[in-house]
């Protein structure tokens, strides 16, 4: 009998409900917006003429430069880093172990790995020049721009310690894991290193990774 119809199986751990076809439906999902999002960012070849809605993007955002807000959106998009979100990670985890055992606690470091190999391997597949309509506001990027990898980065941290196995998300924290993933996400563009539709479809394409791993059944197993 396929994975999927089986009913939830009694092992010697205690385990709460899995649903292996939602896995595969939400991985599904993910392959599927990323190829959505090519379709919109690079209907040819060389990625050229610019979308609409890229072109709306970027010109807003050249619109709204401001001494202060370049400042301040500068030092924040250096909250997607990896150097900064490996460790955090890693920080998370140590503390999840006591309560839940080396397993699930490895669920947002976890995440963090999956969404940053689907996006070395996104941009090394599309190849997608950086943005160049505007001069950069920050060191551009010697690597290809979709999808964004520091929007990608935060949202499947944020998004993987909100909904980790047995988290109650309260409105408090989602607020919090929002604006951060906005602001990560609204500088990219903001400082010229990116398309809203590398964004956009980063930020999508990490919701339905983050749910589709959520789905696994380790991260349901408790200790006995």
């Amino acid at each position: 009998m396929p994975a999927c119809a089986q009913l939830p199986a009694v092992t010697m751990h205690r385990i709460t409900e899995h649903h292996p076809c939602r896995s595969l439906l939400w991985s599904a999902a993910a392959v599927a917006t990323l190829l959505l999002g090519v379709a919109v960012a690079c209907p040819n070849a060389d990625c050229r003429p610019l979308s609409a809605l890229d072109s709306a993007g970027l010109h807003l955002a050249h619109g709204w430069q401001a001494a202060w807000m370049t400042d301040l959106l500068h030092g924040a998009t250096w909250l997607g880093s990896l150097w900064l979100l490996a460790p955090l990670s890693l920080l998370i985890a140590w503390q999840e172990r006591r309560q839940k055992g080396w397993r699930v606690a490895l669920f947002v470091p976890a995440n963090l790995l999956v969404v940053g190999i689907v996006s070395y391997i996104t941009t090394l597949a599309v190849a997608r020049p950086r943005p160049d309509l505007f001069p950069a506001l920050t060191a551009m990027p010697t690597d290809w721009s979709y999808p964004s990898g520091h929007s990608m980065q935060i949202s499947a941290l944020a998004l993987a310690w909100l909904f980790r196995p047995g988290a109650v998300p309260s409105f408090q924290r989602l607020g919090i894991a929002t604006l951060l993933i906005v602001v990560v996400a609204a500088s990219r563009v903001y400082l010229q290193v990116h398309f809203p539709s590398d964004v956009i479809f980063g930020l999508l394409t990490t919701i339905c990774c983050v749910m589709a791993l959520r789905e696994w059944p380790v991260w349901q197993m408790k200790n006995p």
